[in-house]
């Protein structure tokens, strides 16, 4: 039985965020003083500022998280640059197409659109690139591979089918190419789902939206998904009709916000960012529902550059335009108090980018705690979306403490009221004028600290022992013994046989 864990924080220090962000490389560290202004570089520098407000340390719920469950190597400034992948953005290839595949028109409130108010999102967070939304292709025509999932009974869709066909309908002008459907998604045989995968150096990805919707009312499938339900309930055995792909009639303000999240993430994958171990950001990997529903909305500053390096845009006028969105999805979609659960499993397995695979073992942690009682007004004051407290493993976990659990959603109830608070005070540091000394006490403090010896590749939170439990050693020695035994008498026997063929031949 896995015991509840308090929400603990994982940072790897200031010295290492502002090399993140900066990087020790004087061509980079000068490319960096020219390209941004004196309040452009007092903003970024939240990244590795001790007392930061607007952007947060990273948090760790469960051992099943994606930064405890996926070490992976942090991508800085430094690796950013040097890949060739931000290579891809240029003034030729501009353009991000969205192909909906076997989504129906959404419609909310007074016609407002869901993949309308999703493109005017993208074109906001990735400012100066035109969004495209092409009509809706059905699963048949792409001659995709699916499943049913043996958890979920729902019938998945192969991410790597997918991303070929999206390959040959790629127009010349794209920069990238997003799938987005409502039907669940696997990237191979091993994972129990996955929410999207992208193929960087085809400029192409997928993205799932079935696993972030709750208590949605559905209407039949189309397409090659839904006839093979019904071919699998046709052949008898445990299929059945929950293996028909739904699809919503509306959405919430909340649930879009979710959506923006997953497209968000894929497309920022598509231009050279990795997963981010840095600070909470919405590159963050993810391993479950309920951590995407606390994965933030905005870019952590190390992401940020990297975003910026790669596109070029003003960050003032992008958090505007952002803040413009979240004016207009306030009036036209679902009052914000009206939110839904989202949709969770107890399969606590991971994917790709973001999703699942097989069970995961429970991690040790033993990092610094942080309060998990943090209310949503005080998030507020630093500038975060809500979130408090640990959910229970999965495996600790009941139906009805499944539901307990997750009571911590409610207060996302007012995300978006959160979100638009948070662009206001970025707006506010990147336009208040503050001395010019005040950058530079910041950086002679975090350069006089002491860097973490840790690598920055592995999570403190791990505490991998490589020695065998001592009850282990008995065993490990009795079994050495006999197979040394079992080699002498292999060797004695090979020595008689020679001596016999020997003796023969004399």
């Amino acid at each position: 039985m896995l015991q509840h864990r308090h929400v603990q924080e994982f940072c790897l220090g200031p010295p290492a965020l502002k090399e993140a962000l900066i990087s020790s490389n004087a061509f980079l560290k000068d490319l960096y003083s020219c390209t941004y202004s004196h309040s452009e570089r007092l903003f970024l520098s939240e990244a590795y500022n001790p007392n930061r407000v607007l952007f947060q340390t990273l948090l760790i719920r469960t051992p099943f998280d994606w930064i405890v469950s996926h070490p992976e190597e942090p991508q800085d400034f430094e690796s950013f640059y040097n890949s060739t992948q931000w290579h891809q953005c240029n003034s030729s290839r501009k353009k991000i197409y969205l192909q909906p595949i076997d989504v129906e028109e959404l419609k909310q409130g007074a016609g407002i659109s869901f993949l309308d108010d999703l493109k005017s999102y993208l074109e906001a967070f990735f400012l100066g690139f035109p969004v495209m939304s092409l009509p809706s292709i059905s699963t048949s025509s792409m001659k995709c591979r699916f499943r049913q999932n043996e958890l979920s009974c729902k019938v998945q869709l192969h991410t790597d089918s997918i991303l070929r066909h999206l390959q040959q309908l790629k127009p010349i002008d794209a920069f990238c190419m997003l799938g987005l459907t409502f039907i669940d998604l696997y990237p191979c045989d091993t994972w129990n789902y996955t929410f999207g995968k992208s193929a960087c150096e085809l400029g192409v990805g997928v993205c799932s939206f079935s696993r972030l919707l709750g208590g949605l009312s559905t209407v039949e499938g189309s397409g090659m998904a839904e006839r093979a339900a019904l071919v699998m309930e046709g052949a008898g055995g445990r299929h059945d009709r929950r293996a028909r792909p739904a699809q919503p009639h509306a959405l919430t303000a909340t649930e879009l916000l979710q959506c923006c999240k997953v497209v968000s993430h894929e497309v920022c994958r598509l231009a050279g960012l990795q997963n981010c171990r840095w600070l909470r950001c919405i590159m963050q990997g993810v391993a479950s529902p309920e951590e995407s529903l606390f994965r933030p909305m905005h870019l952590c500053p190390i992401c940020l550059r990297k975003l910026h390096y790669a596109l070029g845009f003003s960050l003032l006028q992008r958090y505007r335009r952002l803040q413009a969105w979240c004016h207009h999805i306030a009036f036209t979609w679902t009052p914000r108090g009206r939110t839904r659960h989202v949709s969770t499993e107890t399969d606590y397995h991971l994917s790709c980018d973001i999703g699942v695979e097989g069970t995961p073992q429970p991690v040790s942690a033993t990092l610094e705690l942080s309060s998990p009682a943090v209310s949503v007004s005080q998030n507020r004051l630093h500038g975060e979306g809500s979130g408090a407290g640990a959910p229970l493993p999965p495996a600790a976990r009941t139906q009805g403490e499944g539901l307990a659990a997750m009571s911590g959603v409610e207060l996302y109830a007012d995300l978006l009221g959160d979100y638009e608070a948070w662009l206001d005070s970025c707006m506010r540091a990147l336009q208040v004028e503050v001395p010019e000394d005040e950058l530079s006490q910041l950086d002679r403090l975090v350069d006089a600290m002491k860097a973490p010896r840790i690598h920055p590749a592995r999570a403190p939170s791990l505490r991998a022992s490589l020695e065998p439990p001592r009850e282990e050693w008995s065993v490990k020695r009795v079994v050495g013994q006999k197979f040394a035994q079992l080699l002498r008498k292999l060797r004695f026997r090979q020595l008689r046989t020679d001596h016999s063929h020997d003796d023969s031949e004399d």
